[in-house]
């Protein structure tokens, strides 16, 4: 019994360990942006609308694109403009199955 409260404890270690870790891809600036679906906070600035795409081209493989790849796109392009904050408005498939997510990145004027 000992050794299954022990080997259920290092799973559960493990598992938190792996929910805090950065996305795969993920950029050091990109880690930093803030993303959702709310409004910022009014003293936000708006810095402009962009897109993210995954795969970057469409795939001539088949191979649909994932919101999770769209996601580290997202995140990458917000950190390299200096982005705080980043309000997803729209998320979609196009027309050669590359996942699309449409954003609005926002700076905190303080930082």
């Amino acid at each position: 019994m000992a050794k299954h409260l022990a080997t259920l404890l290092s799973l559960a270690l493990t598992a938190a360990a792996c929910a805090h870790a950065p996305m795969s891809g993920v950029t050091e600036a990109g880690a930093r942006v803030e993303v959702g679906k709310g409004d910022p906070t009014r003293e936000m600035i708006e810095l402009g609308a962009f897109e993210a795409v995954d795969p970057p081209a469409c795939p001539t493989d088949g191979k649909a694109g994932t919101y999770e790849g769209a996601l580290v796109s997202l995140r990458n392009t917000a950190g390299r403009v200096g982005a705080d904050y980043v309000q997803i408005f729209r998320s979609d498939m196009d027309s050669c199955q590359r996942y699309v997510l449409r954003a609005m990145a926002f700076k905190n004027p303080a930082e």
